[in-house]
């Protein structure tokens, strides 16, 4: 006899789904903000 696993909750997967698409997304932005002070900082330490 098999036992049938039920279905993860849909309003659980979803929610779970939206958490990972904030967290990427703010990874993303924190990367890119990195990204942007290094670019800043060599341009000054060239200008200056």
């Amino acid at each position: 006899m098999v036992a049938q696993v039920p279905d993860p909750d849909p309003i659980e997967t979803t929610k779970l789904g939206t958490e990972v698409r904030q967290s990427l997304s703010l990874i993303g932005m924190t990367a890119l903000t990195l990204l942007a002070s290094i670019g800043i900082g060599i341009l000054a330490g060239q200008i200056g």
